[in-house]
């Protein structure tokens, strides 16, 4: 499978699965960042790690459960 920039991805950190957003392809692996945080994820991703990658997404769906969570519900 291919991977670009702008790509969301599954890539797995030890035992750990980690969905983070591509933002730049370097020639010894990604960078890869989640939207919420600052800075980039550590290190390169290599594309060993990456298990899987959206093909489609409704951004919008998450926004309920965000906030019944917030109510406790």
């Amino acid at each position: 499978m291919d991977y670009k920039a702008g790509d969301i991805v599954v890539y797995m950190r030890g035992s750990t699965p980690i969905i983070h957003r591509i933002i730049e392809e370097r020639s010894a692996g990604f960078l890869i960042k989640g939207d919420n945080n600052p800075v980039p994820d550590p290190g390169l991703v290599q594309k060993s790690q990456i298990v899987g990658k959206t093909i489609l997404a409704f951004p919008i769906l998450g926004f309920p459960r965000l906030f019944l969570f917030k109510l406790g519900l």
